[in-house]
Formats: C-alpha cells, structure tokens, sequence
C-alpha cells in the first residue's frame, strides 16, 4: 500500500473543490451573463447544466483514463482543462463557444474529484477512509454557503468576467498544489475493464452503498429545487432571509462532515450509516404528514442534512472498499451514478408533485426505510 505524506490529506480536499465552486460562485453571475450575451434565462442556465452535465460523463471517462494513463498525469491535465477553460469563457464573445469553455471546466473538476476519491480509497482503511470522505464532503457542503457571497463581492468590484478570473486563479493554485503536494506514487495499470466493470456490477456492497449515495444526494438536491420557490412565493420571504436559512443549513452539514472523525472513532462508520438513513427517512416523514410552515420545513430539512453528512462519507467508503485495486475506476463509476441518478431522483419527485413536501417526503420515506433494512440485514449477515 501507497503511503501519503503529512502534508499530502490537504491536496485530497483541495481537489473536490472545483466542482461546487464552478457552481455556486457562477450564480450570481447569470443575469449579468444574460445580458452581456443578449440570451434568454433558459441559455443562461444552460451555463450551469452543461457543467453539471459534464461532470457527470466526466467521472467516468477520467476514472478509466486515470487508471490506464495514471493519476498524475489526469491531475495536471484536470488542471490545465479547468484553466483554459476558465480563460476561455473570459476571452470568447460567442455563447455557443463560452457553453463549450463550461464543458472544458467541468471535465476538469470531475477529473480532479475522480482522483482524490480513488487516492483515499487506496491508501486508507475504511473507517479512515470513511473520516476522509466526510472531511471531503464537508468542504464540498461549505462551499455552497460561501460561494455564492463570494461571487456577488466580486461583482460588486468589477463585471461577471472577474469571477472566471477568479477560477483561472484558483486553478493555477491547485495546478500548483498538486505539483507540490501529491505524493502518491503513481504506477499506472493495463487491466481488462470488462472484468472490472463485471467486479463492480455484481458486487452488492458497491450496489448498496452507491444507491444510498443516490439517496442521500436525491434528498439533498430536491430540496435545492423546492426551498427557494416554497420559501419566496410561498412563504413570501425575502431573498436574505432564504439566504440566511440556505447557508445555516450548509453550515450544519459541514460542522457534522468536519466533527465525523469523532463520531467514528466512538461508534464506527457502519453505525452512523444507519443513524444517517434513520434521520433522513423521519426528516422525510415529518415532511410527509406534517403542514408545512418555515419553522418545520427548515426543523426537517436540517435534520435530514445532518443525516446525508452522517451517511454520505461512510457511504463512499464502503462502496469502494472491495476495489483498491482498480480505486480510479470504482470512483468515476460511483461519481457517475451520484452525479447523473441524483438528478433524475429530483428531477422526477418534482414531475410527481411539484413544489411539494408532501410528494417530497412521501417519496423519500419509503427509500430510506428500504435502505435501512438492507444495511441492517448486511449488517446481521456480517455478524453472524
């Protein structure tokens, strides 16, 4: 087994960042990314959906590749396609051409996040690996706290474009850092993929864990798609106010993912599975047979995030944990079904019902008991 160096953790939490933040620091931009380009909302989002789309293909192309070319190379090449495409979106006044630039940055932060999930899983035990993964998670739950602050102060000081000057920046960084910092040793394998890909397919535990990964992701993205209509139009608040109650709930998430190590060193990662699938299915639950005002809306939501951090970490752990031998593949396979499924879970409990909590929560209840059982039953089965 690889070893890290001390300073070389630091590097696995840097590299998951690009994804939210090609997200988050973006938004406040688009209405001035509108106008600039003379487009209509649904162009201008476009810019956000062919990143995340991206991302998701992404995650399984930079999984094979990392593992046949190794994780080296795949860092520094992530690296340069988050710059230059960066540079591109500032440079380019054609949209269709600037859509492309996006795409270019978000298969750079997919090859970035595929490499830091393969490197924990290689060099780490599960229950390590489990404390990595949440630290991980909790910098990606920060992020859509800040980012969005972020980008409207640097908005404030110049145009839209100071924000892709930003990236180009913190690309640099990173290209930097990973220079610097990964001290993995790299040895790039030839495998048969179809064997690997046989491994994964009829391994039950990557199958159970990845679909609580979907799960937990599922929850959390419904909730992006409802709370903002349901808190504005529905509840008439301000923008701020929503702000304010988006941003604790993401504080909650990271102080949860950043306080794990503890947790699982007290009670071990299996157990805060089950105690994260057994908050998120009462969240769900409470938001199923309850009449919904803002208190309890954000009383369920938090408590159903404090079970996705309890839950997501671990999750990954155990899905990759049978698979160091080829950890490149596992991730940008895991990383595809979370990225891709996540969506399609959200995208269709809002088809159901529409901004609706009863739909939202009388959906993910079920899922989440049905889960539970399954990791209780694995749980029973390992123990006997």
């Amino acid at each position: 087994m690889n070893i890290l160096t001390k300073s070389s953790p630091f590097i696995l939490y840097l590299l998951v960042t690009p994804s939210p933040l090609g997200i988050d620091l973006h938004l406040p931009a688009l209405i001035d990314i509108k106008q600039y380009f003379n487009i209509d909302n649904s162009l201008a989002q476009l810019s956000i959906l062919v990143f995340v789309f991206s991302m998701g293909i992404g995650e399984l192309l930079f999984g094979f590749l990392s593992e046949y070319f190794g994780k080296r190379k795949m860092g520094y090449l992530g690296s340069w396609l988050f710059i230059l495409g960066s540079i591109g979106v500032i440079l380019i006044k054609n949209y269709d051409i600037v859509l492309l630039c996006r795409i270019l940055q978000g298969l750079g932060a997919s090859a970035l996040s595929v490499i830091a999930y393969a490197t924990v899983n290689e060099n780490y035990q599960e229950e390590e690996a489990a404390i990595i993964f949440s630290t991980q998670s909790g910098f990606l739950n920060i992020i859509p706290a800040v980012a969005p602050v972020i980008g409207a102060m640097l908005l404030t000081i110049w145009s839209w474009q100071l924000i892709f000057i930003f990236f180009v920046i913190y690309g640099v960084m990173i290209l930097w850092q990973f220079h610097t910092q990964f001290n993995y040793q790299d040895n790039p394998v030839k495998r048969n993929y179809i064997d690997i890909m046989k491994k994964l397919m009829f391994d039950r535990q990557f199958i159970l864990f990845s679909l609580i990964c979907v799960y937990c992701l599922g929850f959390i993205m419904t909730y992006l798609n409802i709370a903002p209509i349901l808190m504005m139009d529905t509840f008439g608040t301000t923008i701020f106010t929503f702000s304010v109650c988006f941003g604790v709930n993401a504080a909650v998430i990271s102080i949860v993912s950043f306080s794990l190590k503890k947790i699982i060193d007290k009670v071990g990662a299996m157990k805060c599975v089950l105690a994260g699938l057994l908050l998120l299915s009462i969240a769900s639950f409470g938001l199923f047979i309850t009449t919904i005002n803002i208190i309890t809306f954000w009383a369920f939501i938090i408590l159903g995030s404090i079970g996705f951090a309890l839950a997501l970490g671990p999750s990954i752990a155990f899905a990759l944990a049978n698979h160091q031998n080829h950890s490149s593949i596992a991730s940008g396979v895991l990383g595809f079904c979370y990225m891709s499924f996540s969506p399609i879970l959200a995208f269709f409990v809002l088809s159901l019902g529409g901004i609706n909590t009863t739909t939202f929560g009388g959906f993910f209840t079920p899922l989440g008991i049905i889960l539970l059982g399954f990791v209780l039953y694995k749980q029973r089965k390992t123990a006997l």
